[in-house]
């Protein structure tokens, strides 16, 4: 599995750009099945995790309330879980590399948010390994190392091009960029676009997007069409595409790898 690069800063959180964000998800690609990056399709998460990325997927009830969606834990240890049936929360034993998914998540008619989570909770397991915050409401100590609990609050919430003020903040700038360019690789997003662009009659070019994404109509269409082909949410896809349309130098330096 390829790693992240970069110098990390306080607390071991990593000082990383959306450009070597989108180049890293992009080698995770390459690396995990290189057909991703020109074949429009879901990317299946849950091989990427087992498979690639050596981890324990487990499915599991975590909260009543769903207030906590995921956890990841790279040295293993004990995690709270919720037992409905008694009403009680119980110590559960998990080994290391281990991502928990809310079974509630699993279990949505719209695999969106799901999909989402195990990709924000992979991207916390390959990027922030070596991270050690004293507090906060994210990231606790486990065994010895860190553990990731993301709350509702947290996931898919950051905004882009937000000044992030805390660690923990940061932590979950990076683990929301990174799961959206791992599950809409830029390539095929790029590609998608032009296809569309070209059929409305407009130059290949990022005024012609951002026109584009500036008309209510075309812009639904486009969304729901990411939304349908990479099986993530409205408002994931709605992200994506205001992402690399406002980060559209990226285009020439994603494409420079086979």
């Amino acid at each position: 599995m390829v790693c992240l690069k970069g110098r990390l800063g306080n607390g071991g959180v990593p000082c990383v750009s959306a450009v070597e964000l989108e180049c890293y998800a992009r080698d995770m690609i390459y690396d995990f099945d290189v057909d991703l990056l020109t074949r429009p399709c879901p990317v299946d998460m849950e091989r990427m995790l087992e498979c690639y990325m050596q981890a324990n997927l487990e499915i599991r009830s975590i909260t009543p309330d769903q207030s906590i969606l995921g956890v990841t834990m790279f040295n293993g240890g004990e995690v709270p879980i919720y037992c409905g049936d008694k009403g009680e929360y119980r110590a559960l034993r998990m080994p290391p590399r281990t991502v928990l998914i809310d079974r509630q998540l699993a279990e949505d008619i719209s695999p969106g948010r799901f999909r989402f989570t195990m990709a924000h909770e992979a991207a916390h397991l390959a990027c922030h390994a070596q991270v050690r915050l004293s507090s906060g409401g994210l990231c606790r100590e486990s065994n010895g190392g860190a553990m990731f609990m993301c709350r509702t609050s947290d996931i898919a919430k950051s905004e882009e091009g937000r000044k992030e003020k805390t660690p923990e903040q940061w932590l979950e700038w990076q683990a929301d960029y990174l799961a959206g360019a791992i599950l809409m690789p830029a390539r095929t997003i790029y590609s998608a676009v032009d296809i569309y662009l070209q059929q409305l009659g407009m130059d290949l070019n990022a005024a012609s997007w951002k026109e584009m994404l500036s008309r209510r109509e075309p812009k639904a269409w486009i969304t729901r069409y990411i939304s349908y082909v990479f099986k993530v949410s409205i408002q994931a896809a709605s992200v994506r595409l205001i992402t690399l349309c406002r980060h559209y130098p990226l285009r020439s330096i994603l494409e420079g790898r086979p």
